[in-house]
This record gives C-alpha cells, sequence and structure tokens, in this order.
C-alpha cells in the first residue's frame, strides 16, 4: 500500500472543481425551473426579485445564456448578486443576500422573489418562491404610480405617504411642485414635452448632464467621509449609492456615442454654468459635518430618476426614433431610481429626521432643484 505522503506527491491530494461541468449543472436546474414553471408556480416575466447563488460569474453567463436560447425574455436587472462585495459565502450566500436586499429597502409589498440555489457537488437545485408582505398601516394619503409617459405628479414616489401638514413630505411635495413648473419652462423639456425635440437637443441634453453625472459619486462619497458614528447608518447608505453610480457618465457616453456623438468631445466638455454651480454647491455641503441636508438633494435627483427619466426616454424614443441602446442611461434611472426612491424615502420617515433634519432637507430640495433647472437651461453657456 502507498503512504498518504506518497499520493499526495502524486497530486491525489489537490482537489480541484471541473468548472466545466457547470454546464450540466445549470441544465439540470433548468430542467426543474421548466418544471416549475409548466406546473404554474414560477412565471418569470412576473417575478420582481430574483436572488441566486453562485459562486463564479461563469455560472450566471451560463445560466442567462441557456435561459436566452430558450426564448425566455431576461430582465437582467431584476437579478441581485453580491458575490464581488461579499464573495462566495457558500450555505450562507441566499440568507445573507436576502437580508441584505430588505436591509436596502429593495422589496415592496406585494413584490415576489424567487430564490435559487445550487449545490455543485450533488447537482442539486433548490428554489424558494416568496411574496413581500407588510405591517397594516393607517389610512395614507395615495401618491399616484410612475406612469410610462409621467404627467405631474406631487412627489414622485411609488407608496402611499402620510404627507401631514407642515411634514417634512409635505414640505418637499410643495419644492417638487415649483421645481415641475421651472422644467416645463426650460426650451429643451418643453419641446419633448410638445413632441418637437430634435437629435440636436438629444445630444446637447446628453453632452450637459455627462460633465455634471460624473461628479455625482464623487460628492456622494465626500458626504460619506464626513458623516460621524452617530450617522454610521447614512455613511453605510452613501457609501453604497456612490458604488452603483459611479459609473453613470459612462452610459451617457455611450449613448452620446450611438447617437453620433464624438466620445473624445463628451469627455473633453467643459460643465455649463449651472452644472459648475450645481457641481460647486453639492461639494459644499458634503463637505459640511453630519451633511443630513444631502437627502434634500437625493429627493430631487432620484426623484427626477423615478418620476420624469423613463417618460424622457419614451418621449426620445418616439419622437426621434432612437433604439433602446441609445436612451440607456435615462431608461434605467428611469427603473434603478425607484429603489433608491424607496431607501430615501423610509429614512425620510425615520426618527432621524427631526424639525432641525427637516430644514436642513428642504433648504437642500430647494436649493438643488433651482440649480438643477438652471444646468437645462444654460445648455452649452459654458
Amino acid at each position: 500500500m502507498g503512504s498518504a505522503a506518497a499520493a499526495e506527491q502524486a497530486g491525489m491530494m489537490l482537489l480541484r472543481q471541473d468548472t466545466s461541468m457547470l454546464g450540466a449543472l445549470a441544465e439540470a436546474g433548468l430542467k426543474e425551473f421548466a418544471s416549475l414553471a409548466q406546473r404554474g408556480l414560477i412565471d418569470l416575466k412576473r417575478l420582481d426579485h430574483v436572488l441566486c447563488h453562485y459562486s463564479t460569474n461563469a455560472f450566471r453567463d451560463i445560466v442567462f445564456d441557456q435561459l436566452a436560447a430558450t426564448g425566455a425574455q431576461i430582465d437582467t436587472g431584476r437579478w441581485f448578486s453580491n458575490l464581488e462585495t461579499r464573495g462566495n459565502t457558500g450555505a450562507a450566500s441566499i440568507f445573507i443576500a436576502l437580508e441584505e436586499c430588505w436591509r436596502e429597502g429593495r422589496f415592496e409589498p406585494g413584490q415576489t422573489v424567487l430564490l435559487a440555489v445550487p449545490e455543485s457537488g450533488r447537482f442539486s437545485f433548490g428554489f424558494a418562491h416568496l411574496t413581500c408582505v407588510g405591517p397594516e398601516a393607517p389610512q395614507a394619503v395615495q401618491v399616484p404610480e410612475r406612469a410610462t409617459v409621467p404627467e405631474r405628479a406631487a412627489i414622485p414616489v411609488r407608496e402611499p405617504v402620510v404627507a401631514s401638514e407642515g411634514s417634512v413630505f409635505a414640505r418637499l411635495d410643495a419644492v417638487w411642485q415649483d421645481f415641475e413648473e421651472r422644467l416645463d419652462d426650460v426650451p429643451v423639456m418643453r419641446r419633448l414635452a410638445d413632441g418637437e425635440s430634435t437629435l440636436d437637443d438629444y445630444l446637447r441634453l446628453l453632452f450637459n448632464l455627462r460633465q455634471q453625472v460624473a461628479d455625482g459619486a464623487r460628492w456622494i462619497s465626500r458626504a460619506a467621509s464626513n458623516f460621524s458614528v452617530d450617522y454610521f447608518d447614512l455613511r453605510s447608505a452613501a457609501i453604497g449609492h456612490a458604488q452603483e453610480e459611479h459609473r453613470d457618465f459612462m452610459m451617457i457616453e455611450r449613448d452620446y456615442a450611438a447617437c453620433g456623438g464624438s466620445i473624445e468631445a463628451i469627455r473633453n466638455g467643459r460643465k455649463n454654468i449651472g452644472s459648475e454651480a450645481l457641481s460647486a454647491y453639492m461639494f459644499c455641503k458634503a463637505s459640511e459635518p453630519d451633511p443630513v441636508g444631502l437627502l434634500g438633494a437625493m429627493f430631487i435627483i432620484e426623484g427626477l430618476g423615478t418620476g420624469k427619466a423613463a417618460g424622457w426616454a419614451a418621449r426620445f424614443k418616439e419622437q426621434l426614433g432612437l433604439r433602446d441602446d441609445q436612451v440607456s442611461f435615462l431608461a434605467y434611472h428611469g427603473e434603478a431610481d425607484d429603489d433608491h426612491f424607496a431607501k430615501l424615502q423610509a429614512i425620510l420617515a425615520s426618527p432621524r429626521v427631526d424639525d432641525a433634519a427637516a430644514d436642513a432637507i428642504v433648504s437642500t430640495a430647494k436649493a438643488v432643484a433651482r440649480l438643477y433647472a438652471l444646468q437645462l437651461e444654460e445648455l452649452d453657456n459654458v
């Protein structure tokens, strides 16, 4: 009989996973998925969230490829993974992902969640289908949902909020209404609303937005660094938000190039005077100790995403005959900012927002609304 040392020397103790077998595991999982779908237990089109554990993005790509081969319509934006930020946490991974999504406010009452967990050692696959529920709530003021091409809405949120007179929500509602009136008077937005926009309008809008958006994650990161331990939850939220949005300006660049614009030109562009004022104000506020007032800035900016961006994307596509890859920035924020705004809404409704914080939030929202409109009024004025 050979010794353990001899076996080790022969390489028998080096345990490796044959990654070429991952395709077979994906196939086994998809067969089970198809079986559940045939029985009416899963409808991929109606799922709001899919949380799938995988140890490598290569496995995810295999799943996506095989689903696409079956003709399934895959909205990858609904798939959540924290592999890059949490690593492969093995048997705990699906629970960690579920808790992270819940804690960050990704789930809303009535939404559906599919959990998918493969186990490559035994080629087994487990699924769980969840439905989100919320606590019983008192009668609330109903705010209209965002439409495909949204019209005026008081507060750009999807869930009912209690907006009692004098509350931070009621005060921000007034700021938002004034902001919308200003946007209606901006020439490029007025032409879009009237069905008279041009490709030059859209290119100029992208060109000018890119210069300000490129600063976004930077001032959010600066704000995070200035939150003290007493505001540790806001620091964590800011860090996560900066991570999610620090590449957003690249989407604008791709849209711009897809519409015939020059990448070199947009990357070397200068901020217009409105963008200069907006970015300077943001960095100034972000540099203050515990800059809670920046929640007001987020109310305006994320409100534009959840309340306006999808409609703008739809109108530009319709009026200019654009493709999806030419309006990806606006379309993406029309979806992603719903989650961001839900998190913001939860913070605004929390005890953390006392009278002093509410004053700072509303004041900042007023300033950002005016400066954002100025940015759109002063296209190309550098």
